[in-house]
């Protein structure tokens, strides 16, 4: 069995709560248990993450496949492009080359974005599309649970197509 990193990070934080609290004092105790919560919210955070990501790719893949069959769409990316793009499946499940799948996606999404609100009669389907997955998103991404206010939405959304090259 290859361990994986959740794994083993909850393997560390039942190791501290099962051999060293016991062992510790009263004050140390607390500090052991802290720190196997955070282990364990670290772990749990991993999984969490990828889940995200491999879920935005099919996401954006999907996006992708439809504007590939768009005319205007094609006319202004190239076919080739944005079928590459629908058709680019994930091989390397590392966290790392997940997000940079991910952000390589968000990159080329943000400039079909910029693209389709410049032409609102080429393509309208598309920046409504894009701006409820860009909504999705910043909510799937966001650390805290709580009400989201649509300008904190509205905040991510242009950091992600700033980043977006012409």
């Amino acid at each position: 069995m290859q361990p994986t990193p959740d794994r083993l990070l909850g393997l560390i934080a039942a190791k501290i709560t099962t051999q060293l609290v016991p062992e510790a004092s009263d004050y140390q105790k607390g500090d052991l248990m802290m720190l196997a919560l955070v282990i364990g919210a670290v772990a749990e955070r991993y999984e969490h993450d990828a889940d995200i990501y491999i879920r935005e790719h099919r996401m954006m893949r999907e996006i992708f496949g439809q504007a590939a069959a768009d005319a205007d769409a094609c006319a202004a990316f190239g076919a080739a492009v944005l079928a590459d793009a629908a058709q680019q499946a994930l091989e390397d499940f590392r966290m790392s080359a997940l997000r940079q799948a991910v952000e390589a996606k968000l990159r080329l999404l943000g400039r079909l974005h910029e693209w389709s609100g410049r032409h609102p009669g080429a393509s309208g389907w598309l920046k409504p599309k894009i701006d409820k997955f860009l909504a999705d998103h910043v909510v799937l991404h966001a650390f805290e649970s709580g009400p989201y206010k649509a300008a904190d939405i509205t905040e991510r959304k242009q950091k992600i197509l700033s980043a977006a090259p012409s």
